[in-house]
């Protein structure tokens, strides 16, 4: 903090009584007490001080939540936002890796992997488990 100001990552947002309010009100505040602009920086601090996640962590990947009015109303569309996006894909001339499955050894050995993978939280698995669901159909 510097005077009502906020330094986050050195970024210097302006302390308004919007922002503020935003900040530190524990219901979400009525739409005129504060900008769209006091929003965007409200915005920016969640995401850049991982604020927004559970227990201040990205790698859960997992929003902070409640019932509470200002989750309801305000953090969740913001999460909601962020999140919907995949963003713009790369172009790349890589070749496609494809893995074919010819027996159930070797098919038992993928479930297992993919199983330990997504209990660790890597949720990445999508086309593999739709190979095996065509293998086994």
């Amino acid at each position: 903090f510097e005077h009502n100001d906020i330094i986050i990552n050195e970024k210097t947002y302006e302390g308004t009584q919007g922002l503020w309010r935003l900040l530190t009100d524990y219901d979400a505040p009525k739409d005129n007490l504060y900008s769209e602009e006091d929003l965007k920086k409200y915005t920016e601090i969640l995401w850049e001080s991982d604020s927004i996640y559970k227990n201040n962590d990205p790698s859960t990947k997992k929003p902070k939540s409640s019932r509470g009015k200002k989750y309801m109303n305000l953090i969740k569309p913001i999460w909601e936002k962020r999140i919907e996006g995949s963003g713009i894909r790369k172009y790349s001339d890589n070749k496609i890796e494809y893995r074919y499955i010819d027996d159930l050894t070797k098919l038992d050995g993928i479930i297992n992997y993919i199983y330990a993978q997504e209990k660790a939280g890597n949720n990445n698995f999508l086309n593999e488990k739709k190979a095996i669901k065509d293998f086994i159909s």
